[in-house]
């Protein structure tokens, strides 16, 4: 039962944002719960088939569901800007977060900065903020209240915490050390891709 409502949920939620964000351009993908090291969510770009139509696949990982729903639905869009280059745009070579794609994520509501160098907003490994100001916000927060909550959280992987930025703080790795400074003010919760455990503010 569980496994059905949250297959359920989220593909509610990808035809929702669909349908507020991407003007129900976007194919119907198949969406799966799938781990992989570094990632909170990826895109497949035509990974299965049916009836000898291609299917693309979107993926969150469990690191991604130790969140908050809203923040697990910002990685399901994330995913959907992919899946939107793939479509109508040019996606970068070798999974890199090229300007097109980083401008079509500033338009939804969601401002990406590169993971190795937070002056950037592309890279081969790109995260994201949510805008407070955003198209993004309003519209999860509007099917949260239709759908509620993700129906399951993953338990004891990583510690998260909201933090109200009111500067350009610099966050370190306890694991690794590699650090970054947040690029501008926002509500975020920020992992290491590399280890999966919340960075800590200097």
């Amino acid at each position: 039962m569980l496994t059905t409502q949250t297959a359920s949920y989220l593909n509610d939620a990808y035809a929702y944002f669909n349908k507020h964000l991407f003007d129900g351009q976007l194919p119907t993908p198949l969406i799966t719960l799938s781990r992989k090291k570094g990632a909170l969510g990826y895109y497949f770009h035509q990974a299965f088939q049916q009836d000898g139509n291609k299917i693309d696949e979107v993926a969150l990982t469990p690191s991604s569901l130790s969140r908050s729903t809203v923040e697990s639905l910002s990685t399901l869009v994330h995913e959907q800007c992919h899946a939107w280059q793939f479509h109508f745009g040019k996606p970068g070579e070798n999974a890199y977060h090229n300007k097109q794609w980083a401008n079509k994520m500033i338009a939804v509501g969601l401002q990406p900065f590169s993971v190795t160098d937070s002056t950037k907003m592309t890279g081969y490994k790109c995260s994201h903020t949510i805008n407070d100001n955003g198209l993004f916000l309003p519209i999860a927060k509007k099917f949260i209240e239709l759908r509620g909550e993700l129906p399951v959280q993953t338990t004891g992987t990583v510690k998260v915490k909201m933090v109200k930025v009111n500067r350009r703080p610099k966050l370190v790795c306890p694991i690794c050390k590699s650090s970054f400074t947040i690029p501008g003010t926002a509500n975020v919760t920020i992992q290491c891709n590399d280890c999966q455990v919340e960075m800590e503010i200097l």
